[in-house]
């Protein structure tokens, strides 16, 4: 079946890189700067919606969109240090290599 794709289009969170740690200490941070304590377990509960999402449902407040664009400025300059220690999801190298070799385009 592999050699009759086209082309293979990936998400890179959890399908092919394990940034889920990364998300969510960032995500942790962003708020505790705003005063907010937050855990692990709660940040992983409601994990998979946008940051605006998972920000109102950690804090129980509606955030409006000029607050979250702070919000969300504040996250990428705790989530960019945090990019090294992201790493692959076991098995995604291996079918990445897999598609190169059969000239697949992603």
């Amino acid at each position: 079946m592999i050699e009759t794709l086209g082309a293979v289009l990936f998400d890179c969170d959890g399908t092919l890189a394990d940034s889920e740690p990364m998300i969510t200490a960032s995500i942790i941070d962003m708020l505790a700067e705003e005063g907010f304590v937050v855990t692990t377990e709660q940040v992983r509960e409601v994990f998979g919606p946008t940051l605006h999402e998972m920000a109102e449902l950690l804090t129980g407040e509606r955030i409006t969109p000029e607050r979250m664009a702070h919000l969300r400025e504040r996250y990428w300059v705790h989530a960019t240090p945090r990019y090294s220690a992201v790493r692959p999801m076991t098995g995604s190298e291996a079918l990445l290599d897999a598609l190169a070799a059969r000239a697949i385009p992603l």
